[in-house]
């Protein structure tokens, strides 16, 4: 039985639930406006209407790709079909910056049978870094998906200390 993934909570989520509160909020106003003010608030019934309509789809339309992009690992998961690489790298990635901290990535090699490497990043881990304990040279599985190596899921968690500190 394969664990469940946790969704991811990055940018495009946190994102989606923002626009998608906003959006319903400016909705409702637009349509009490147009309710409850008649002829005179017709203006301001439009203008929050299509600003609420526009933020709402936005947020959704993030929410959606977050979701798609969990089922696909979840699906990667459950087919059960995996590579094991070896860890590599593991390094901050300094795109992004939570409370003055970067989450670390961790870089899977595979090499394959005719000599050929391939790289494999894992998701941002927010709450390990290198210090707290090795992770080089370590075996993983890498998910993937039949022949299509592009769409993967390096299973790094598994090789992580289960009473982290959050």
């Amino acid at each position: 039985m394969n664990p469940k993934l946790k969704m991811e909570k990055d940018a495009a989520f946190i994102i989606g639930i923002v626009f998608s509160i906003l959006g319903g909020v400016f909705l409702a106003l637009g349509t009490l406006f147009g309710m409850f003010l008649g002829e005179e608030g017709r203006l301001a019934c439009i203008v929050f209407v299509s600003v609420g309509g526009v933020f709402l789809l936005i947020g959704v339309l993030c929410l959606r790709a977050c979701r798609k992009k969990q089922r696909r690992m979840q699906k990667l998961l459950e087919e059960g079909r995996y590579l094991w690489g070896e860890i590599v790298e593991c390094a901050p990635n300094l795109q992004i910056s939570v409370n003055g901290r970067h989450p670390t990535i961790a870089t899977a090699r595979y090499l394959a049978p005719d000599g050929t490497e391939h790289l494999f990043q894992s998701r941002n881990l927010y709450h390990w870094r290198p210090e707290n304990g090795g992770l080089l040279h370590q075996r993983v599985k890498i998910y993937i998906e039949d022949g299509n190596m592009d769409n993967y899921y390096v299973a790094v968690e598994e090789l992580l200390p289960s009473n982290r500190a959050f």
